[in-house]
This record gives structure tokens, C-alpha cells and sequence, in this order.
């Protein structure tokens, strides 16, 4: 039952328009202008070619859902559910930074109630030098950039994986993904972790962070709308 609900729902709506319009044009033809004497010379040649075009669209939609199609459907069927996996992982890896933020600071963050005031006023409640974060570096708590880093490493990990399966993959997600891959939060943070900050707070980090949580939700959204049936 999955695989044929999964199978009728994804069958391109055009390509099931452009059989709905060839088989109304068809019997149109056939129970109608048939019947009819030849208006102008030569129509009769030219209603023949007509019904050998449109019998050979259907015969194509034909061949398309039967063999194409529903190839496409047991692969998808095989690799959704792991890109569903990753997909959710790079949304919970910016859940995991929402929520030690939360933790420290005491300013409820989620992805729901996510909002540019709440995220700045939570950062400057955060020293990035201070060994405070939820996350072990060897034997030591980590700082606050040491946790950023370790979470939008393994996003953009997670992201990579899922742009390797790109044959299988729906151009909205791709879109979706490399969104995020390409955020200025990401790059703002390989930079610091380089170049370490003086900065007594976070906030400066707020408009980017912002917008990465932002295309999360996104993505978020996506998935339990589209990958809902994997």
C-alpha cells in the first residue's frame, strides 16, 4: 500500500493533464468528428495523424508510469528514508545549539518560537571563552565557540551526505540544503574558530544565527509535509 500510494501521488501533474487532454481529444474524435463528412479536403489525412499523435502520447504515459516511474519509486522507496535521516539530523543539530543556548542563559529558544530579540538576548548572556557548554572536548567542557564549531561541522557533514544521492533528490530540498550549506552562519563561525574572539558575548553572532534557524524551520517544514510517507 505504500508503494502504490507513494507511486499515484508523485506521478507529475502535467503529465497526467496531458493525458486527460489527449483522451478528451481522442474520444471527441472518434465519437463525434468521425461521423461527420469531410469539411475540406484533406481532413480526413490530417484527423489520422492527429489520433496516431495522440495514441502515441497515452501509449508513452503508458510506458513512462509503468517502467520509468516506478523505477524512480522503488529507488526513492530504498534512499528516503536515509536522506530523511540526514535531513532531520542537520534540523537537530541546530535544535542541540538552540537548546544548550537555552540552557545557559534561561531564554526558552526553539525553532518555533525563534525570533531575532529572543536570540540576541540570550547571546549576551553568553561569554564565548567561557568552558560552560554542553559538550566534552577531551576531558574539559568546551567553550562557546568550540560548541558552535562542533555542531555546524557535523551539519554540514550531514549535508554533504545527502548532496551525494543529488540523482534521487527533489530540487526543492536541494535548494533547501544548499541554503544552509551556504549560510553566513557557517562561514562566520570557520572564521572565528580561527580567529579567536575577544568579544565578552555572542551577540555579534545574532543576525546569522538567526537566519540559519530560519532556514531550518524551513527544511523542517519541508519534511514533515514531503518525506512524511519515507
Amino acid at each position: 500500500m505504500k508503494i502504490l500510494s507513494l507511486y499515484i501521488k508523485s506521478i507529475p501533474k502535467c503529465l497526467n493533464w496531458l493525458l486527460g487532454t489527449s483522451v478528451a481529444i481522442l474520444l471527441i474524435k472518434i465519437i463525434y468528428l468521425d461521423k461527420l463528412k469531410e469539411p475540406l479536403i484533406g481532413m480526413h489525412k490530417i484527423g489520422i495523424f492527429v489520433e496516431g499523435l495522440l495514441a502515441s502520447v497515452i501509449a508513452s504515459y503508458v510506458f513512462y508510469i509503468i517502467v520509468v516511474h516506478l523505477k524512480e519509486v522503488r529507488n526513492k522507496l530504498c534512499i528516503y528514508p536515509i536522506i530523511k535521516k540526514w535531513s532531520n539530523g542537520v534540523v537537530g543539530d541546530c535544535t542541540n545549539l538552540l537548546r544548550g543556548f537555552s540552557k545557559h542563559s534561561g531564554i526558552d529558544l526553539t525553532l518555533e518560537n525563534i525570533s531575532s530579540d529572543n536570540i540576541k538576548n540570550c547571546f549576551l548572556k553568553i561569554d564565548p571563552n567561557s568552558k560552560t557548554a554542553p559538550l566534552l572536548v577531551k576531558t574539559e567542557l568546551a567553550d562557546w565557540i568550540q560548541f558552535q564549531v562542533f555542531y555546524s561541522n557535523r551539519g554540514q557533514n550531514r549535508i554533504r551526505e545527502i548532496l551525494t544521492q543529488g540523482l534521487y533528490l527533489d530540487s526543492k530540498l536541494v535548494s533547501l540544503i544548499l541554503s544552509i550549506d551556504d549560510c553566513g552562519y557557517f562561514k562566520q563561525i570557520q572564521y572565528i574558530k580561527h580567529e579567536r574572539t575577544g568579544n565578552k558575548d555572542i551577540s555579534f553572532l545574532t543576525s546569522t544565527f538567526y537566519e540559519y534557524c530560519c532556514l531550518c524551520r524551513t527544511l523542517k517544514e519541508y519534511i514533515n509535509k514531503n518525506l512524511k510517507n519515507y
